[in-house]
C-alpha cells in the first residue's frame, strides 16, 4: 500500500512539476489559471515541511447531490493540505471553489475537468 502511494505521488509530481527529461505529460502547470498577480502569490507550504521534503495531499468525493456544501468547503479549507483533489463534481462546485474567498487565496492555481455530457463525475 505505501508503496502505491509513493508511487502515485511520484505520478503526480511529475505531472504538475516540469519532468528533467523530455518525455510527454498531461498538461503544464503554467496552463492553470491563476486568480492573483503572481507577485503576490506566497506559497503555502511551510519552512518544515518543505524541509522535510513533506506534501500534504487531500482527495474529496464531493458527491455532487450532496447537501453538505459548507461541511465539505469547511474540511477543505481545515485540511491544511498543499494539494486538493476533488471527484464528483459538477459546475456548481467550480463555482463554490472560485467564489470562496478562502480557497480562493490558499490554492490560486486550479484545474477543472467538467463531467461533459454527464450530471456529474467532473474532477478539481
Amino acid at each position: 500500500m505505501a508503496l502505491n502511494l509513493i508511487r502515485d505521488i511520484a505520478t503526480l509530481t511529475s505531472q504538475l512539476l516540469p519532468p528533467l527529461t523530455l518525455r510527454p505529460y498531461q498538461f503544464s502547470p503554467s496552463n492553470l489559471p491563476y486568480h492573483h498577480h503572481p507577485q503576490n502569490y506566497k506559497p503555502t507550504v511551510d519552512n518544515e515541511k518543505k524541509a522535510n521534503n513533506v506534501l500534504d495531499v487531500l482527495t474529496y468525493n464531493v458527491n455532487f447531490e450532496s447537501h453538505h456544501h459548507e461541511k465539505i468547503i469547511h474540511a477543505i479549507q481545515s485540511s491544511n493540505a498543499d494539494v486538493v483533489f476533488l471527484q464528483e463534481t459538477d459546475v456548481a462546485w467550480e463555482e463554490r471553489c472560485n467564489t470562496c474567498k478562502d480557497i480562493m487565496e490558499r490554492y490560486p492555481f486550479r484545474f477543472f475537468h467538467p463531467p461533459g455530457q454527464r450530471r456529474s463525475s467532473g474532477s478539481a
